[in-house]
Formats: structure tokens, sequence, C-alpha cells
């Protein structure tokens, strides 16, 4: 299954390099974040509405845009248990949640099944699309960056030569120290 992007929900998370296409209305998209790069390049890529989750509740914002409904589709990308456990609260009743952050716990995660159940929430994990038959997804999105029907190039923070891999290898390992996006090699 290759990616489909006439979902109506907008999957924007930018630490990973999933690059948005926001549909009107933009303006209803949240993105949140606790890096002000990743969420300058969501402002970038059309996000009405950009959360530092460090310095804001979450929670109210969404509460507060949506008059206390919650959000209709929340895409869960960081992986941690606790934004995992948040997810289930931004959405509202009959809402759907997108999870492919994958935690990086060796433990269990204390999952509020009856809030979940009782919301009639709808799940979606997605982890691997690497593993596909013939990478159908990666090859869609090489395609889709090729015919320049997706731009790149606010991700790309910082381009170092193939001479300066060891650079670029140790930014790669501790982007937040630069405000690193995506850091990439140029082999030409």
């Amino acid at each position: 299954m290759g990616i489909n992007l006439s979902r109506r929900t907008v999957e924007i998370e930018v630490e990973r390099g999933f690059v948005p296409a926001c549909p009107p209305p933009a303006e209803r998209v949240i993105v949140a974040d606790l890096s002000e790069a990743r969420l300058a390049v969501g402002k970038q890529y059309g996000a009405g509405v950009c959360v530092n989750a460090q310095q804001d509740d979450l929670l109210s914002v969404v509460n507060d845009l949506t008059n206390g409904v919650g959000a209709d589709y929340v895409v869960e990308a960081v992986g941690r248990s606790k934004t995992f456990l948040q997810s289930v609260d931004l959405v509202r009743m009959a809402g759907e949640l997108m999870w492919f952050g994958l935690p990086s716990v060796d433990h269990d995660i204390p999952f509020r099944f009856q809030q979940f159940f009782r919301k009639r929430l709808k799940a979606v994990c997605d982890y691997g699309a690497q593993d596909e038959p013939a990478a159908a997804s990666f090859r869609e999105a090489l395609r889709l960056i090729a015919e320049k029907e997706l731009d790149v190039e606010p991700l790309l923070s910082h381009v170092f030569s193939v001479e300066d891999i060891n650079k670029a290898m140790l930014l790669a390992h501790e982007p937040q120290d630069a405000g690193a996006l995506k850091v990439s090699i140029h082999f030409e």
C-alpha cells in the first residue's frame, strides 16, 4: 500500500522528515513540537497554529481552538509514552489517531483503554514503511520530490560535503545543539 495523499488528515512531522501537504483549510492544522526550528518549518509548510509544547499546554490550545470538542485527527509521531497517552486526550469523540512514533522503551505503556473505548476512537499504527513490498511509499516519496510536487529544501537545515561526513554525523546525532532539522551529505 503506497502513501495516500488524498487523506483528510494532514500528517505533519518535521522531525523525521515527513513532508506535509496542507490542503485548505490549513489554518485548522495544529503542529506541536519542542523545537522552534521545527515549528518554523511547520508554519512555512502551511500549519495554521504552531505550539511549543514546552511553553504552552497543547490540550488547552486544542480545546480552545475546537470549542472543547477536540481534534478530528491526531498524528503522534514522537514515540514517547507521554505523547502517546496525550493523543487520546487531544482527539474528539469518534476521531482518528495515527501512531507512528515508535516508543523506545522496553516496558509497557499504561494505556487508558476505557477512555479510548468510550470515545469510539479509530487508531492506525504504522511502522516500517521501508519494509513494504518494493518500497512503495519510499518510491512514491522520491517521485514526488523529483517531480517537485513536494519541496523538501526547508527541511535540509545543514548540508555537508562528503569530506565533512564526520561533522555531519556528529550534528545528526545531536541536532538540537545547532537547531538542525535534517542533515544532508552532498556527494558531488
